[in-house]
C-alpha cells in the first residue's frame, strides 16, 4: 500500500485486523491468514511507488505494437 497516508505506520495493524474481519470465512487457508502482516505492508518504493509504477506502465505500453 502506498501514498502519503500509508506513511502512518500506526494504520497497518488496524488495516490488517479489518481485512481479517472482511475475509472471515471467505478464505479457507488459516496459514495465509496467520501471516497477514506479510500481505498488507508499506510500499517498498515509498512515495515513489505511484510515479515509478506509472512510468513502468508507459514503458510497457510503448513497447507493444
Amino acid at each position: 500500500m502506498g501514498g502519503g497516508v500509508m506513511d502512518q505506520k500506526r494504520l497497518f495493524p488496524t488495516m490488517r485486523q479489518r481485512m481479517l474481519h472482511w475475509l472471515r470465512g471467505y478464505i479457507d487457508r488459516s496459514e495465509m491468514l496467520a501471516d497477514v502482516h506479510h500481505y498488507i505492508v508499506p510500499a517498498a518504493l515509498g512515495a515513489r511507488a505511484g510515479v515509478l509504477g506509472g512510468l513502468s506502465l508507459a514503458i510497457d505500453a510503448a513497447g507493444k505494437p
